[in-house]
């Protein structure tokens, strides 16, 4: 099951609020998104249907599931945080 335009949504709420995530929201968006995202629906960077797949059943199990909003803005602050500190 690919993820599709609510899961951009729910990206997109997670970090509206948290300029701190803003940085590692990009970063994760452009790591995940197919090349050409902007061509075709959703029309939003949502990664590819397998890569999708088994990313949510390491994390949630053979059952698979969705990241709540306030997993994506904590993932999106690690990811922040950890490009600064790679930086140094």
């Amino acid at each position: 099951r690919r993820p599709g335009a609510r899961l951009a949504a729910r990206a997109l709420l997670a970090v509206a609020a948290h300029p701190q995530a803003w940085a590692g929201a990009i970063a994760s968006a452009r790591r995940a998104a197919p090349p050409g995202w902007w061509h075709r629906p959703p029309f939003a960077p949502v990664p590819d249907a397998s890569w999708w797949a088994m990313r949510t059943e390491v994390a949630y199990g053979a059952g698979g599931g969705e990241p709540s909003a306030e997993e994506l803005r904590d993932l999106f602050v690690w990811v922040a945080r950890m490009r600064r500190w790679r930086r140094r």
